[in-house]
Order: C-alpha cells, then sequence, then structure tokens
C-alpha cells in the first residue's frame, strides 16, 4: 500500500455510473441494463473501502467537491492524509459519516440545534463543528477539543463510508493551498502516486465546499461561507446566525475591523433542504444574506520587494525597493520600475491611459510586501475550520481581482489584458454573468484550473456582489485565490 514518502502505485476506478440519475433509472423502470451498471460501480467502490478501512487513502466524490479519505480514527491513516496533501498538521479535517446517528460516536453532546440542522440539511453541504468525543484522536483536529462534521449527499461517498464500516476523515483532494478539485482529473493531476485509490465519479454538483458552522460558539457562526448560508441556518434553529468577522477583513490588516458580520434574520422555522440535483437547499420564508461593505483596512508595506513574485513568461521588469508605508487593503498597486505605487480609488483607477514603463502583473500587489511578522501571524494561527489559511485555492498564475461596477469591471479588465498582453503575457480573464453565482459556485474552481492548464500567467476576474449569501462565499475563495490582490474601479 506504500508508505509515506514513497510513490503509490495509483488505482483510478470509473464509478460514475453510481449517480441518482442511474439509481433512479434502474428501480423506477426496473432497467436491467442501469442496475448492473450501479451493481458494478458499487463493487468498485466497496473495494476501495475495503483498502481504506485498512489504513490506506481513497479519493472519490462528493456533492461539493472530490475529497481525500482515511479512517478518522486511525492516527496513521490521517497522518498520510497530510503527507500525500502537503497539508499543515494544524488545519482541522471534516469527519464525513454515512449516517446522521452516526455523530454520536463523534461528539459528547448531541444538542438540540444539530439534530435540528441534521434534519434540514442532511445529507448535504453542511458541516457543524460539535464538541468532540475521546474517540477522534487530535490529528484530525488540530489538536482542538470540537471536530468538523459532515453527513455527505453523493452515492459514492455515502457508500464508501458505510462500506468502509468507520468515520472518514476527508479534506479536498488537491495539493494542500492549489484550487479545489470538481472532476477526477484534478484529483489526478495533483494526487496521482499519492494516494490508492481515486474513484472517478463525474463532475460534482455544487462546486463549492462545504458551509462550516460552528455549533460551540456562544452564538452560532459561520467559519467558512458556502451555498447553505446564515439565514438558512437561522431560520432553521430559529435564533441569530453570525458570520466569522475573518471573513471580512484582509488577514495582514494591522489594524483589525472586530464588528461581527450582520446577524442573520430569524423568522421561518420550517425549512425545506432540496434534494434536486439541480437546486441547492432552500429555506422557504428566508431571506438573502445582506452584508454590509466593508472598508478598507490598513496594511504595512513591506521593508524590501524580495518577496514579490516574478513575472513568468513576460518581459517585465523586476520592482525596486518601496518607500511606501501603507497602502489601502482593498486596493491594489501598480509600480512604476522605482516601485512607487499608484493606486487606484473607489471613483476610478487613477493611472495614464497609456501608463508606459509601468511593469507588469508581478507588482500588482502590495500586500505581498507586508511586514514579515504579520504575514507569519497570518499563517501560523491554529485554524477552527478547513478554508481559513491565508494561502487556499491559489492557482498557479498570478491572479488580480478587479471590483467595482460592471460596465468599469469589464472596461478595466480589457486595459489591463492588453496592457499585460502587449509585455508579453499570457492572460486568462474570469468574468460570470453579474447574478449567475451557483453558476460561479459550480465552475470557479474548474475554471481556474483551466486557465492553468492554459499556461496563463495573468489571471484578471471580475467581483460579484457579495451581498448575496452563496456571492459572498464565492467571493470569500476568490479573494483567497487572488491572496487579496483586489483593484477597485
Amino acid at each position: 500500500m506504500g508508505h509515506m514518502g514513497q510513490t503509490i502505485k495509483t488505482k483510478i476506478l470509473d464509478v460514475a455510473s453510481l449517480s441518482d440519475d442511474m439509481i433512479k433509472q434502474a428501480r423506477m423502470f426496473a432497467d436491467g441494463e442501469a442496475l448492473a451498471r450501479v451493481d458494478a460501480a458499487l463493487a468498485l467502490v466497496q473495494e476501495a473501502a475495503a483498502v481504506l478501512a485498512a489504513g490506506g487513502l481513497v479519493a472519490f466524490p462528493t456533492e461539493t467537491v472530490y475529497g481525500l479519505g482515511g479512517n478518522a480514527l486511525d492516527i496513521h491513516a490521517v497522518g498520510r492524509i497530510y503527507a500525500a496533501k502537503g497539508r499543515p498538521s494544524d488545519n482541522p479535517m471534516i469527519v464525513h459519516i454515512a449516517r446522521a446517528g452516526d455523530i454520536n460516536e463523534l461528539t459528547v453532546r448531541l444538542s438540540p440545534e444539530i439534530v435540528k440542522l441534521a434534519d434540514c440539511f442532511w445529507p448535504g453541504p453542511l458541516t457543524m463543528i460539535v464538541e468532540k468525543s475521546q474517540a477522534v484522536p487530535g490529528v484530525v483536529t488540530g489538536g482542538l477539543d470540537s471536530v468538523a462534521v459532515r453527513l455527505p449527499d453523493h452515492p459514492v461517498a455515502l457508500e464508501l463510508i458505510r462500506a468502509a464500516g468507520c468515520p472518514v476523515a476527508a479534506p479536498s483532494a488537491n495539493l494542500s493551498g492549489s484550487p479545489s478539485p470538481t472532476q477526477a482529473s484534478h484529483v489526478v493531476a495533483d494526487l496521482d502516486g499519492r494516494v490508492d485509490y481515486i474513484l472517478a465519479g463525474g463532475r460534482c454538483r455544487v462546486g463549492l465546499e462545504s458551509t462550516v458552522v460552528d455549533l460551540t460558539a456562544s452564538v452560532p457562526t459561520i467559519l467558512r461561507p458556502g451555498v447553505i448560508t446564515a439565514d438558512m441556518i437561522s431560520a432553521a434553529i430559529d435564533r441569530p446566525v453570525i458570520y466569522d468577522p475573518a471573513l471580512r477583513r484582509h488577514p495582514y490588516a494591522r489594524v483589525q475591523d472586530s464588528s461581527a458580520m450582520p446577524a442573520a434574520k430569524t423568522g421561518a422555522s420550517t425549512v425545506s433542504a432540496a434534494r434536486d440535483s439541480s437546486a441547492m437547499p432552500a429555506v422557504r420564508g428566508s431571506s438573502a444574506m445582506s452584508a454590509a461593505k466593508t472598508g478598507a483596512s490598513t496594511v504595512s508595506a513591506a521593508r524590501d520587494s524580495s518577496a514579490m513574485p516574478t513575472a513568468r513568461g513576460s518581459s517585465a521588469m523586476s520592482a525596486a525597493k518601496t518607500d511606501a508605508s501603507t497602502v489601502s487593503a482593498a486596493q491594489a498597486g501598480y509600480c512604476s520600475p522605482d516601485g512607487s505605487y499608484i493606486l487606484s480609488s473607489d471613483t476610478g483607477a487613477q493611472f495614464s491611459p497609456e501608463p508606459t514603463g509601468m511593469t507588469t502583473f508581478s507588482c500588482l500587489s502590495p500586500q505581498r510586501r507586508v511586514a514579515d511578522d504579520l504575514r507569519d501571524a497570518a499563517e501560523t494561527l491554529s485554524p477552527k475550520s478547513p478554508g481559513m489559511k491565508y494561502r487556499h485555492y491559489a492557482p498557479n498564475a498570478e491572479m488580480l481581482v478587479v471590483e467595482g461596477r460592471r460596465d468599469k469591471v469589464q472596461k478595466e479588465i480589457e486595459r489591463l489584458r492588453g496592457l499585460n498582453e502587449r509585455l508579453g503575457s499570457k492572460v486568462g480573464v474570469l468574468l460570470f454573468e453579474e447574478k449567475a453565482f451557483f453558476e460561479a459556485a459550480h465552475d470557479f474552481y474548474a475554471r481556474l484550473r483551466t486557465l492553468d492548464d492554459e499556461g496563463v500567467d495573468l489571471i484578471l476576474a471580475g467581483a460579484l456582489s457579495d451581498t448575496d449569501g452563496v456571492g459572498f462565499a464565492v467571493m470569500n475563495r476568490m479573494m483567497k485565490s487572488a491572496g487579496y490582490n483586489v483593484v477597485r474601479v
């Protein structure tokens, strides 16, 4: 089966026939051919489950993203997950279960809120952080007294966990820090030779990681936003739910915004969790989350330019030492060859129509010059949920988010694209329809990986409105992917 540090012969099994549609076809129409395909896929999943139960690693599809699974109660298997991903050991994992009742083994207290949320949203893209039991090894939780638990909504995932006979610790099945995988080819690209099995089950239905809600806090708090929003959770448990203030704060900010996100509105107590593969979970009577726009926070510029990324495949000059002392975290800088910044503003980008002598995107990141102590602090904090690290979901290419009114965003993206292409860089554009939040959630990671495969040097991404709950979740991933490189126009 291989040991940590050794190349493993990865078995890649096609289990796409074990899908809700194929199972429905087999059952409703007594379709013998469909039933045979389902049974064949089941046998392959059970083969992989036996390896997982014995301490092996299996990558598998869920409705959100592909996960990399190991026995959550086996510290050696969990250690192999960290090693395969190159994941920091203080970054907790989500424990996946096959039946809602299996959470009893993992927590010391089954609160009414856990029961209500499980009833409303499980199986589905909601992870609950609860007090952990002694059965859960500390290596799974990053040494915390809490554990993140989820019941996924995908037949392959559920059969794998059921057949393995153990809870499954499963972060996303990618190399740590890279875009999450939403199809099997992404997993193969990152983990072939590092894991025992990859179960290829088609594209993930949701495409964005699960919402993570901390139920151990005095007020239920969303630590990672997803397609299940604060309003939906609040309606289910009939009490306010907040977003972690850190979700709205630049990680390198010296002066931090300590105000919490607006509490979700309470109201409807009846919740309908969507089970249709074409729809996300919904709450009747709940209103969309309205997230307040955040102001710019102040960050300190670094003492030298050594940490600045180098432009790949371009003729850009490297940035010289800067004298800047502070820049706005909500603004992005453009460097001239002497290293001075020309900043954008809320009312319009402040540069000449033809900024001759300007460097390319290698100078678009003033926060990358931030003081070492702030950078290290952001990276060494012990997170309570996956996805809370600063460097996350990042493509190989440099990435810049353009924020503002739609027409201005499009115009600025075209201007920057032309400028960088004239300087020899290959530029990709990531721009979704203005209110296509679920489409953006579904396609975001796949589009990043496609642009990387195309070998682009720079990705220019148009920001979505984050006043919508799902839009807020997509923007959380987009900002982290771009390393908080933002230009506001």
